[in-house]
């Protein structure tokens, strides 16, 4: 500190230079300040970024476990192979599917805990304000050869399970709940009971090759006690193929090959 005092205000040779001299040395050493200190700031924001990153980088990927089915059951497939997986979701928000039977596909999207349905443009279906959806497939659930939506929402209602002035009317449930087109309009083609396990995401697909579409569910209660099920549609219900050991799981996706993969922690 006190050489650098000295240089700045100090009687030193650097003071005694001639004008001339003063100048030019000035015109070399400005720029050579600038530089240092945008060296600097940029080095600092570099760092910051880095240390923005660095967790991100070091949190390790949650591995995910793989099911193939049968038309039984289901069994785990070697877990190494998804290993390396990045994590991403697979909650509904976007999609088309033909629910008309026109050929045309109708647009469908999930805000927040709404559901959209557009056909030709045009806002044609909006899911009820006292549903709470927090997911849905496109499909065929109930294998009637038609498009339609498969809701997993909570609402209310008693479902003839509880007395009539119980005070549990207003009580939210969680239920899945089939929406298709018939009849020149959109509307409820089967709405499932409360269900004792809370559905928190959906898939549809044919996981065993029947040709037919299998409902698949992650529901439990709480976060580390979810398991993945397997139901079929049986005539006015689904019915449980396949259940699997709970454990902390999210992200429940179908692959390609019709196998089951879920992020598990």
């Amino acid at each position: 500190m006190g050489e650098r005092k000295g240089l700045f205000s100090g009687r030193s040779c650097l003071l005694c230079f001639s004008p001339p001299l003063l100048v030019s040395f000035s015109i070399i050493l400005v720029p050579l300040l600038a530089l240092t200190i945008l060296s600097r700031g940029s080095g600092a924001a570099a760092t910051s970024r880095d240390a923005a990153s660095l967790p991100a980088r070091l949190a390790p990927s949650p591995h995910r476990l793989c099911f193939a089915c049968n038309d039984e059951t289901c069994r785990p497939v070697e877990k190494s192979r998804w290993a390396t997986q990045q994590p991403g979701s697979g909650l509904f928000w976007d999609g088309s599917i033909d629910l008309t039977g026109d050929g045309l596909p109708e647009h469908v999207r999930r805000l927040g805990e709404r559901v959209i349905i557009h056909q030709d443009g045009v806002e044609a279906w909006r899911s009820p304000a006292t549903w709470q959806v927090v997911d849905l497939a496109l499909g065929d659930p109930n294998d009637d050869g038609r498009g339609e939506l498969l809701l997993a929402l909570w609402k209310p209602g008693l479902d003839g399970l509880e007395p009539s002035g119980s005070g549990t009317e207003n009580t939210l449930r969680s239920r899945p709940f089939i929406i298709g087109y018939r009849g020149g309009d959109y509307r409820t083609l089967w709405g499932g009971s409360a269900v004792a396990d809370p559905i928190h995401e959906v898939e549809l697909g044919d996981i065993d090759g029947d040709a037919a579409e299998e409902l698949i569910v992650l529901e439990g209660e709480g976060q580390r006690q979810r398991t993945v099920s397997v139901w079929r549609w049986h005539g006015w219900g689904f019915s449980l193929i396949w259940r699997s050991r709970p454990g902390e799981y999210r992200d429940l996706t179908l692959e390609e090959d019709g196998s089951i993969t879920v992020a598990a922690e």
